[in-house]
């Protein structure tokens, strides 16, 4: 399945009703990874190039090293870009003006990569985790030959990787790793963790588990959840959970730290819920399958519907960053700037339509301190989520 690339944005006036506009392009490429840096530059890896969006303006720049498929790009905190496709990662120190080829990674086929809070860079590829101490010049794999489909790193530093296989951790900055559960042998779809190191882990058909002991145990939490397939799992600032399930209408929400679940369908009124993205001041935005993007403040019960006019109503991916909004869908890519009350598209530049939005769902969150990296991306995820088209 193809599309466009869509963007959102919000009104100058507060008045002005929302809409959705929705951008045209040549279809048949991805989005694969967005990364934002201090600048306020945003990044796109795509399956035409990788591409840079400054100032929030319309017009997108092709700053590829060289015509690849890149499936990740990170903007350090040290001040490089990092760019992975297949075979190779790159770094720019200068923004993607110029790159240098760091060479072959230990992790064949870079997925995805992320920065901890010491600055470390991780990559994911079908066969495990590599880790840079030194911005890129040099790479020690994990030992674990894992697909890795998301990270989440807690304020005291500790590392978590859920896999195909169940959940990995890291005591010492990835150092070395240690298989932790949750007891079998699950795939682990969606990881989060809140700011007293509590970790949350959604499941493929197996429930969704907690662990209060920085991974030792875990417990069952599911409740009134429907064993299926866990799409997402978020936490807002105020320590509220929001979950969304593949094939299950609505949204789940539990404001006891997973004690007890409820369904949070006050205004919403689509189908299940795919992603999830808190910013800053508060709100919570919904990503649906059917019906576009919904927006609820911390500890409100009710939802707004914000998709006015929007023709792609599959919301695939969402980001927050700097006060602006970026929603994936299967027509590409759209912009808020306001909330989410107004959107509008940001796509020339692109040599090419990108359709399914981000594809692989990558994006940071960072709520109280608690950073996560999601990856998925081997065939049988997206399968899971698209179907077989």
């Amino acid at each position: 399945m193809a599309g466009n690339l869509l963007i959102i944005l919000h009104s100058a006036n507060a008045q002005d009703p929302p809409f959705w506009q929705q951008m045209r392009g040549i279809p048949g490429a991805s989005v694969n990874d967005l990364s934002a840096d201090t600048n306020n530059a945003v990044y796109a890896a795509t399956e035409y190039g990788l591409y840079v969006l400054r100032d929030h303006t319309d017009a997108w720049k092709d700053i590829s090293p060289q015509k690849e498929v890149y499936r990740a790009v990170v903007a350090s905190h040290a001040g490089y870009l990092f760019a992975g496709d297949q075979w190779y990662v790159y770094r720019s120190s200068d923004a993607g003006a110029t790159w240098e080829n760091l060479g072959f990674t230990p992790v064949y086929s870079v997925f995805g990569m992320a920065e901890d809070h010491n600055g470390y860079m991780f990559v994911c590829g079908a066969d495990g985790i590599a880790r840079s101490t030194d911005n890129g010049n040099t790479w020690m794999h994990s030992g674990f030959y894992y697909y890795v489909e998301e990270f989440a790193v807690t304020p005291d530093n500790l590392i978590f990787a859920a896999t195909d296989d169940g959940v990995i951790r890291s005591t010492d900055n990835g150092n070395s790793w240690q298989p932790i559960g949750p007891g079998f042998h699950a795939t682990i779809t969606a990881l989060a963790s809140n700011r007293q190191g509590d970790v949350f882990a959604g499941t493929y058909y197996s429930g969704v588990y907690r662990s209060t002991d920085k991974g030792v145990s875990w417990e069952n939490i599911s409740g009134i959840i429907p064993w299926s397939l866990i799409d997402a799992i978020e936490m807002d600032s105020s320590g509220s959970l929001y979950l969304g399930k593949d094939g299950v209408p609505g949204i789940f929400k539990s404001t006891d730290n997973g004690d007890s679940w409820m369904q949070s369908d006050s205004g919403y009124m689509s189908g299940m819920a795919t992603c999830f993205s808190v910013s800053r001041d508060g709100h919570v935005f919904a990503g649906s399958d059917d019906g576009g993007v919904y927006c609820t403040e911390n500890s409100r019960e009710s939802w707004i519907h914000t998709s006015s006019g929007l023709d792609m109503s599959h919301v695939v991916s969402l980001l927050c960053t700097d006060g602006v909004v970026f929603a994936g869908t299967g027509a590409g890519i759209y912009r808020s700037t306001d909330r989410g009350e107004s959107w509008i598209p940001a796509y020339a530049g692109f040599t090419k339509g990108i359709g399914w939005g981000f594809r692989d769902r990558c994006c940071w969150s960072h709520i109280l301190g608690v950073f996560r990296r999601r990856f998925f991306p081997f065939d049988r995820r997206r399968r899971a989520l698209d179907g077989d088209q």
